[in-house]
C-alpha cells in the first residue's frame, strides 16, 4: 500500500495551499468535473492530483460543481455546444424521454451513439475553458510575497 500510492498521497505538495497545487487543482478539478462520467469525478479527480500533483483538497472541493442539481442543466447544454460545433442537430429532449420509454436497448445505443460524441465534445470545451481560466487567474494574481521566498530558498517552507 504505500508504495507508489502512499509516496504520492503524503506529498505535502497534494495538501499544502501553493499555487503551483492550486493552479494544477483548479485545471484537473474543472476538467474532470465537466466530464460526463458523473458519479466518477471524485475518484477521478484524486487520480488527477496524485498523478499531476494538484492540491486534493480542492481538487475534491471542485467535485461538488456539478451534483444530481445542476446536472441535469449542464448536460443538456453541453451536448448543444457539441451538437452546434459539430453541426449537429439538436435531438431534443422529447426524442430522449420517448426512446427511454418506449424503445428497446437498441435505440437506446443507437441514441446514446447520436448524443455521445456532441457531449464528450461540449463537455471538453466547457473543462477546458474553465480550468484553463482558473489556471491562469492563480497564476496571475497569486503573488509569492518576499516572506514566502524567504522561507522557500531557507528551508523552512
Amino acid at each position: 500500500m504505500h508504495g507508489w500510492f502512499g509516496d504520492h498521497l503524503f506529498n505535502r505538495h497534494l495538501w499544502v495551499l501553493e499555487p503551483e497545487g492550486i493552479s494544477r487543482a483548479l485545471f484537473w478539478g474543472c476538467l474532470i468535473c465537466f466530464s460526463p462520467f458523473f458519479g466518477l469525478h471524485i475518484f477521478l479527480g484524486v487520480a488527477a492530483a496524485m498523478l499531476f500533483r494538484a492540491n486534493i483538497p480542492v481538487t475534491l472541493l471542485i467535485q461538488f460543481i456539478t451534483n444530481p442539481a445542476t446536472v441535469i442543466f449542464y448536460y443538456p447544454a453541453a451536448y448543444a455546444l457539441g451538437a452546434k460545433l459539430l453541426g449537429h442537430p439538436v435531438l431534443y429532449r422529447g426524442r430522449l424521454m420517448e426512446v427511454l420509454r418506449e424503445g428497446d436497448w437498441r435505440d437506446w445505443i443507437d441514441m446514446m451513439g447520436q448524443i455521445g460524441t456532441p457531449l464528450f465534445l461540449g463537455c471538453l470545451i466547457v473543462g477546458l475553458v474553465t480550468g484553463l481560466l482558473g489556471w491562469s487567474l492563480v497564476r496571475l494574481f497569486w503573488r509569492k510575497t518576499p516572506a514566502h521566498v524567504a522561507k522557500v530558498s531557507a528551508g523552512k517552507l
